[in-house]
C-alpha cells in the first residue's frame, strides 16, 4: 500500500482522471476494475469513479509497486535542456515565451530536452516555482502550439487552476491570434479573405485546400492585410485566422499562389530562408479583470522584430 496526499494542483480531479495521470502505465481495463475491487480508499474509506478529490485528501493505493511512477528519471529529462528561454511576460500563474523557429513545443518520444516546454519546466525549477517532487500528476504545460519551424509566441500556464482558464478563454475565442508572414509575390488585394476547405493528408503531414465541400474537409478562413514589399520582391502579411486548422495559413497561402518563403512542403523554398518566413506575432487578451488571469485583461504582447524581417519599421504603420 501506498499513501498520496493530493495537492492544489490536483483538486478537483474525479478519482479516475488523477488515477489515469499518476499511472500513465496502467491499462485502462486495471485501473476500472481496482476501483471496482475497492483497492482504493480516500482519507479511510473506500472510493468509487466519480469521486472528486479535494486538497489534503489522503489517498491510499492498494496496488502492484510496477505500476507507480519513477519521479527522478523523469525530473533528470527536462533538467538536461539547453538554450535560452526567452520570456516576454510572467505573473505567477503564467508566462509568454518566444519560440525561435526550428525548435520544438512539445515533448515527443525522440525529443524531450530540446524542446519550449522542457526549457519551461527547467526555468521554474530554477525559480522555485515548480516542484516536481511535490506534484503528484502536474507540470507545468503549454495552452497553444506552433511548428517547430514557426516562430512565434507561446503561453504555459504554471497550475492547473490557470491551464484550465487559459484553455477555456481559448476555447471562447477570447486569446487573439495575429500572424506575420513573407510571401512569395504580390498578392492581388490589399487586403482581402481567403476562403476554402481543408484536408488533412496524414501520410505526409500535409493540408490540402479545395473549394469544394470534400468528405471530411473543414471550412477555414483568414484575412491578410498588406504590409509592404521587400527589396526581394516578397510581401510581408498581417493574417488574421478565423478558423484554426494544422498548417492552415501556409497551405490556404500556397493555394492562392503566394507560399510561404522558406516553407519547403508548400511551395515556398526560398535562398536565404533556412525556416518558413511565419510568426505567431501578436497575442490580444480579451478576458475579465477579475479571476485569476484578471492580469492579463486587456494586454497586448507582441514579437517586437520577426527574425526574417529587414525592416522592422513596417509594423509600427
Amino acid at each position: 500500500m501506498r499513501s498520496i496526499t493530493i495537492g492544489k494542483n490536483d483538486a478537483g480531479l474525479k478519482i479516475e482522471k488523477f488515477m489515469s495521470k499518476y499511472f500513465p502505465s496502467m491499462p485502462s481495463s486495471f485501473l476500472h476494475k481496482s476501483l471496482r475491487k475497492r483497492c482504493v480508499k480516500v482519507n479511510g474509506r473506500h472510493v468509487r469513479e466519480g469521486a472528486v478529490l479535494g486538497e489534503g485528501d489522503c489517498v491510499d493505493f492498494y496496488i502492484r509497486d510496477e505500476f507507480f511512477p519513477k519521479q527522478q528519471s523523469y525530473q533528470l529529462d527536462f533538467m538536461q535542456a539547453k538554450g535560452k528561454l526567452c520570456l516576454i511576460y510572467e505573473d505567477q500563474n503564467i508566462l509568454v515565451a518566444i519560440k525561435p523557429a526550428g525548435l520544438r513545443a512539445h515533448d515527443d518520444a525522440r525529443h524531450k530536452t530540446d524542446t519550449l516546454i522542457a526549457q519551461i519546466k527547467k526555468y521554474l525549477v530554477q525559480t522555485g516555482e515548480f516542484r516536481p517532487d511535490q506534484e503528484a500528476t502536474f507540470s507545468p504545460a503549454l495552452c497553444n502550439r506552433i511548428d517547430t519551424n514557426t516562430e512565434g509566441l507561446v503561453i504555459a500556464a504554471k497550475n492547473a487552476e490557470a491551464l484550465r482558464e487559459m484553455n477555456r478563454f481559448i476555447r471562447e475565442r477570447r486569446i487573439h491570434k495575429t500572424y506575420l508572414c513573407v510571401v512569395l509575390g504580390k498578392m492581388p488585394q490589399q487586403n482581402g479573405m481567403l476562403t476554402g476547405y481543408l484536408q488533412k493528408d496524414r501520410a505526409r503531414n500535409q493540408s490540402l485546400i479545395s473549394h469544394i465541400q470534400k468528405d471530411g474537409a473543414k471550412q477555414v478562413a483568414l484575412r491578410y492585410r498588406c504590409l509592404g514589399m521587400q527589396e526581394n520582391g516578397m510581401t510581408v502579411l498581417e493574417i488574421d485566422l478565423l478558423t484554426g486548422r494544422s498548417h492552415q495559413i501556409r497551405a490556404q497561402l500556397s493555394e492562392a499562389g503566394h507560399p510561404i518563403a522558406g516553407d519547403q512542403k508548400y511551395g515556398g523554398e526560398t535562398a536565404g530562408f533556412p525556416h518558413q518566413a511565419l510568426c505567431a506575432w501578436k497575442l490580444c487578451f480579451d478576458i475579465p479583470a477579475e479571476g485569476i488571469l484578471g492580469n492579463l485583461s486587456g494586454m497586448e504582447l507582441k514579437v517586437e522584430k520577426p527574425w526574417f524581417l529587414k525592416d522592422s519599421t513596417m509594423l509600427e504603420r
